[in-house]
């Protein structure tokens, strides 16, 4: 699995710009505007009089020297401040932004490939004593689910597991969308029996019954105390999840019905009738 990092749009800020990015965004754009107006004004009243102080310039003229040194960046440098102050905005605003698009799932609104793997190391980098739980899902059938129900369905079907998969794995993990109808997700939990009623869980939540009759996503998962490396843990639960999916294939699969179009006989005592059946 990859682990590239993708590049902050800030990165080539220098250490102050940030600073300043970072003060203009916490404090607003009115704090932000009179510290450079003051700052404008006092380093043009000091210049100015190092000036005059080297020129001779005394009395009455030196005097109008500094006034003028502080009327005209009183006044330029607001209009100044305050337009660079909603740039700033609009920049740091449009990086949040980005970065969300560059690490998240258009579709479900979990993590992409990518930021899933960057998460997991930092999540993994926090782990103490807790017990590790990986797990891979994979829709059966899906595709399926997209010929007999069109595409718009079988994009609610991932979405709607996105969202059962966010909400059953809790706080502390990283979920996100390998690819097609395939989700992981990582969990710290503190007891070996606290991993197993997780699975039972998310193995409940992968239950797509009531959107499609007979649907459903099978679930490859481990648990581990071990310290062993992300790629491998995620090795195995990907086999874990292809020897669960060989195993339902070997189960009779409930026939996924086209709506609207589907005719079932029906044997209602005085004859057989055909029925139209509409899937939902």
């Amino acid at each position: 699995m990859p682990m590239s990092v993708p590049v902050d749009p800030l990165s080539s800020l220098t250490r102050l710009e940030r600073r300043i990015l970072r003060v203009r965004k916490q404090r607003g754009n009115a704090p932000f505007v009179v510290g450079v107006t003051i700052v404008s004004v006092v380093l043009s009243i000091a210049i100015t009089a190092l000036l005059l102080l080297s020129t001779g310039f005394r009395g009455s003229q030196a005097v109008v020297g500094l006034a003028i040194a502080a009327l005209v960046p009183a006044i330029v440098a607001p209009i100044v401040a305050g337009l660079l102050g909603r740039l700033l905005g609009a920049i740091d605003k449009a990086s949040t932004e980005l970065r969300y698009l560059s690490r998240t799932d258009a579709l479900t609104d979990v993590l992409n490939r990518r930021a899933f793997a960057e998460d997991v190391q930092a999540l993994i980098s926090t782990r103490s004593d807790e017990v590790l739980v990986a797990a891979m899902i994979d829709v059966d059938e899906f595709k399926a689910v997209n010929d007999c129900h069109g595409h718009a369905s079988g994009d609610r079907v991932l979405q709607t597991l996105a969202g059962r998969l966010s909400e059953t794995l809790g706080g502390t993990r990283v979920i996100g969308r390998l690819g097609g109808d395939e989700f992981a997700g990582v969990v710290l939990v503190d007891t070996a029996q606290g991993a197993e009623a997780l699975i039972s869980r998310i193995r409940r939540a992968c239950d797509l019954g009531d959107m499609i009759p007979g649907l459903r996503a099978s679930v490859g998962s481990v648990i581990t105390d071990e310290r062993r490396s992300l790629d491998d843990v995620l090795i195995e639960a990907d086999h874990a999840l292809y020897q669960a999916k060989r195993e339902r294939a070997s189960a009779p699969v409930p026939q996924l019905l086209v709506p609207g179009r589907q005719m079932v006989e029906r044997d209602g005592g005085g004859g057989r009738n055909v029925e139209r059946v509409d899937a939902i």
